[in-house]
């Protein structure tokens, strides 16, 4: 990389963290806001990860969104993939990282944009299949809410990094007047070819080639080596003795690395933590703060949201239905997804949505069945007035009762939906038989199977 791509990136993300409060430049007067992303957004993190820890990685959803409502409202997709132990560069090259992670994700692409707005977990369990069979994906969705409170100490040790800003603005001016100049007058293109040639990472190689006259008569001895090769038995001694060898070197060498890190953070406290308690960093600018929760109905997309809770037709209700029952699912299976996408090109009305109505409908469904599920519920039959359009609303609820790994509360929960839609269908026709009797439009679910279901909402 060049200088400016290296200030660029030290600027904007290692210090700044500038890309999260939305202040990176796209182009002149322009500037890259993460909300108005619109594809799904995969994280994939590593419990292994010594340079860019889980806790890290996630934390720009919570610098960038103030709630799982705002999430939903915005339209976005984010899931989240945890490995348990592979390291930092490991996530990108390791061939087990590819057969398994790598694989599912790729598989996923085509399905991620199928669920419902919000916060997801992918999770994976091993089966009896092979190739691409052989795991079987899942999302589970989770809150913001409940992810900040991973950060044990409310991210007050990312203080610190204030100080060290404002560090690093001093270093780089003092370099730009002093340093470049000097480093400029004495490099020239033979010193620079020098330091190529003897970096650390060419010299380990360069230095046992055949560019090293020390190691000319290695590639004799190999053939040799390789034409009288007899493999070892697994009690052979010396066997015994390499791999005891090997496991002390690898134990070695992550024992030290643990002290280095250790030693390397209470250095960077030591040292930046005492330059904040002194009043060092109070000019720097602070990221994000996050609205608060009690103000979420108050947000602009909220409250449209809201006040559109009795307003729609059949696709309306279709996103509302599944937002309500997606309160109680436990995880949805990748091959769930598979089946809505094939329900969804079935579907007559449905298959002519395009993609942004679509997720403006899952978006407002996703406000709704999480601040006001009681009166998107209530406000169903309203949107189901057309008989054609209640009949499909209805077999599409059968269809997803029969649907394998369907919770029972999703069951219980969509039993009621019928019931609710049914008993509409029958007051709306009693009123036609009856037109001098005064009916409301509205229909309430009976006041006992309310209550009943009023309290199994706010339990779960």
């Amino acid at each position: 990389m060049n200088e400016e791509e290296i200030r660029w990136i030290v600027e904007n993300l290692f210090i700044g963290n500038k890309l999260a409060r939305g202040e990176v430049k796209s182009t002149p007067g322009s500037y890259i806001d993460l909300k108005a992303v619109r594809t799904p957004i995969i994280i994939f993190s590593s419990r292994g990860d010594n340079i860019t820890p889980p806790q890290q990685a996630l934390n720009w959803i919570s610098d960038v969104y103030s709630s799982t409502a705002e999430i939903k409202s915005r339209g976005q997709v984010i899931v989240g993939l945890l490995n348990e132990d592979i390291g930092h560069l490991g996530i990108f090259v390791s061939g087990k990282v590819a057969q398994k992670e790598h694989t599912e994700i790729v598989e996923a692409l085509d399905y991620v944009e199928l669920l419902r707005p919000g916060l997801y977990v992918m999770e994976m369990e091993e089966t009896a299949g092979k190739g691409k069979d052989r795991y079987q994906s899942s999302f589970r969705e989770v809150r913001l809410e409940d992810l900040r409170k991973l950060n044990r100490l409310e991210r007050k040790d990312e203080k610190p990094f204030e100080a060290v800003e404002e560090v690093s603005i001093m270093n780089e001016k003092l370099y730009s007047f002093f340093g470049r100049p000097l480093v400029r007058g004495m490099v020239n293109e033979a010193t620079a070819q020098a330091g190529r040639t003897m970096h650390p990472l060419r010299v380990q190689h360069w230095l046992f080639s055949d560019l090293n006259p020390m190691m000319w008569p290695v590639k004799a001895m190999a053939s040799y080596v390789q034409g009288n090769r007899k493999p070892a038995d697994n009690d052979n001694v010396f066997r015994k003795f390499e791999g005891t060898w090997s496991h002390l070197i690898s134990d070695s060498l992550n024992f030290y690395r643990d002290l280095r890190d250790a030693a390397t953070e209470s250095a960077f406290f030591q040292i930046y933590g005492a330059m904040v308690a002194m009043g060092a960093g109070e000019q720097a600018q602070p990221g994000l703060q996050p609205e608060s929760g009690e103000n979420i109905r108050e947000l602009p997309y909220v409250k449209e949201a809201l006040s559109a809770v009795d307003k729609g037709g059949y696709p309306e209700a279709i996103a509302r239905m599944s937002a309500l029952l997606g309160r109680f699912a436990s995880s949805i299976p990748l091959s769930r997804l598979e089946t809505i996408q094939e329900f969804v090109r079935a579907d007559e009305v449905l298959s002519k949505i395009s993609e942004s109505e679509m997720r403006r409908l899952s978006s407002e469904a996703g406000v709704l069945a999480l601040l006001e599920p009681q009166r998107t519920m209530e406000a169903l039959p309203h949107l189901l007035s057309n008989e054609k359009d209640r009949q499909r609303a209805l077999s599409l609820l059968e269809w997803a009762m029969s649907l394998k790994d369907v919770s029972p509360l999703q069951i219980s929960f969509a039993n009621s939906l019928v019931e609710l839609i049914k008993g509409a269908a029958l007051a709306t026709e009693a009123a036609k038989k009856s037109p001098g009797k005064e009916t409301k439009e509205k229909v309430h679910v009976p006041p006992a199977r309310a209550e009943r279901k009023r309290k199994e909402l706010r339990k779960h």
